[in-house]
């Protein structure tokens, strides 16, 4: 364990985040190929690359909230930030030059994914084991990578060969979006079938076979619910589901643990960072997402200092009044509030406000944002197979599910009865969710999934014919169609 942490902080720290466009694949030249793939070590660093650069291309740039939370509308510019291209997303006004249009590092994670699919059948492994494991995280990823482009864009370019040369030519056009789905479903049930099983606080950076069933969940539900796929996709989702809550994660009882703990026993995936990797005097170091949420210290005064985290950073971001007022209880009944948002007064007027789950730590009086990215934690499967139940007509489990969330956040037995329709425990599915997974990159593909988006979203109501009624989608950006001619802009943008 010790050589694979320290394998990950040396790789992850080997990649500059504050400024990667990453506009093209990066190809590998014919001389490092021939001369890299040989040996299980190659492998294995080949796979920690991987891992770095699905950090950088869910971190870097706020892709993460760019790409899953900022359409939902629930964000607005914080105490020292401007909106720039935010305002777009919020609005849900996009065009082909916004901010988070460009799917390229997706792509660029997609061909290392692809490499090691490639080269690593043909090495030698000392053990067997080891080889299906490192398979299985390239086909976790890849699924990954391709779930959310399929979410994200719907057709999409599918390739599957890696891109090693200059010389090589790699002009893929659009393929239908269930053409991506089919190589989805087939790459996530190969990982789950090398991956190993984990234990609850082991290693939650690196994926199992729990996190592979927890995305093999959230792929199910997605095609049950916005891909006609029905109760085959629903009964594979439950057998998924099943599997994850047969392992021992828990959730903390106290709300707030889950976050200030990287190895807390709820996460079952998460992404790392560590504090050796950038130390960097302005607080924001290697760019975890969190330090947008912080307040500049130089807009918090002296006497609240000792209570309202700050930093030499922007707080760009914070949640709107649209979010807050709607879906945050007082503190006294929902533990959540309290580490989803804090607002106090200002003595010199007005009130200091920030968002409370990813604060970093403070080290020798500068605050280093290096707090892990939770992507799944056991309360989501505890929602997930509520979602599915209620799906599948079984109610009673449903609200069973749903209840064991709702009794650490509200500390009430039997807080949802079970007289709630099925369209009302839908509803509570959801809002449960927008509260649990509050700025953690679920809410905009959470509301589009339980058909809630034309309702809940306030700059969508109304706009369901919008963009040839691809409204939903995000539009390609410039810059791809550029470079690549066969690429034709998503129909309305």
């Amino acid at each position: 364990m010790k050589k694979i942490i320290i394998a990950l902080i040396i790789l992850l720290a080997s990649i500059s985040y504050a400024c990667e466009n990453n506009l093209d694949l990066a190809p590998i030249s014919s001389i490092t190929t021939s001369s890299f793939w040989k040996t299980e070590d190659d492998a294995e660093g080949a796979l920690y690359g991987m891992y770095s650069q699905f950090r950088a291309t869910l971190n870097s740039n706020e892709n993460i909230l760019y790409w899953m939370e900022f359409r939902s509308g629930f964000w607005t510019i914080g105490t020292s930030g401007g909106a720039g291209d935010n305002e777009k997303l919020w609005q849900n006004n996009m065009d082909a030059t916004t901010t988070s249009t460009n799917w390229s590092s997706l792509y660029t994670l997609i061909n290392d994914c692809n490499l090691i699919l490639k080269y690593v059948p043909e090495i030698t492994f000392s053990n067997q084991n080891f080889k299906d494991e490192v398979m299985g995280h390239a086909y976790f990823v890849r699924a990954f990578a391709y779930f959310k482009l399929a979410q994200l864009w719907g057709d999409v370019p599918i390739v599957t060969e890696g891109f090693e040369s200059i010389t090589q030519e790699l002009y893929n056009s659009r393929s239908p979006v269930a053409e991506v789905f089919v190589l989805v479903k087939a790459d996530i049930a190969q990982a789950v079938a090398k991956l190993p099983g984990s234990s609850a606080g082991f290693m939650p950076w690196m994926a199992s076979k729990e996190a592979a069933n927890m995305l093999r969940t959230e792929i199910n539900l997605w095609l049950a619910k916005r891909a006609g796929g029905g109760n085959a996709e629903l009964t594979e989702a439950r057998s998924a589901i099943d599997a994850v809550l047969l392992n021992n994660y828990i959730l903390e009882n106290n709300y707030a643990d889950a976050f200030r703990n990287d190895k807390s026993k709820e996460i079952i995936f998460s992404i790392y960072f560590d504090y050796s990797e950038e130390p960097n005097p302005t607080g924001r170091d290697i760019g975890q997402y969190g330090w947008n949420f912080v307040n500049n210290i130089n807009y918090v005064p002296a006497s609240l200092r000792d209570i309202v985290p700050n930093s030499g950073s922007t707080q760009w971001l914070t949640l709107s009044p649209d979010y807050t007022l709607r879906f945050l209880k007082p503190e006294s009944e929902d533990q959540r509030t309290a580490v989803n948002w804090q607002e106090i007064p200002n003595p010199s007027g007005g009130t200091v406000k920030w968002i409370n789950k990813y604060l970093g730590t403070l080290i020798e009086g500068t605050r280093r944002f290096y707090d892990d990215i939770r992507i799944y934690r056991q309360a989501e499967a505890y929602l997930f197979k509520a979602e599915v139940e209620n799906a599948l007509d079984n109610k009673d489990v449903a609200i069973t599910n749903l209840n064991i969330v709702a009794k650490r956040a509200y500390g009430i037995d039997d807080y949802y009865p079970l007289t709630l329709s099925k369209a009302e425990v839908d509803e509570a599915i959801l809002e449960e969710r927008l509260i649990e997974f509050a700025a953690e990159g679920k809410s905009w593909l959470d509301i589009i999934r339980f058909g809630k988006a034309f309702e809940i979203i306030t700059s969508l109501v109304g706009r369901e014919g919008d963009n040839q009624g691809n409204i939903l989608l995000f539009p390609v950006n410039q810059d791809v169609i550029s470079r690549n001619t066969k690429i034709i802009q998503t129909p309305g943008y």
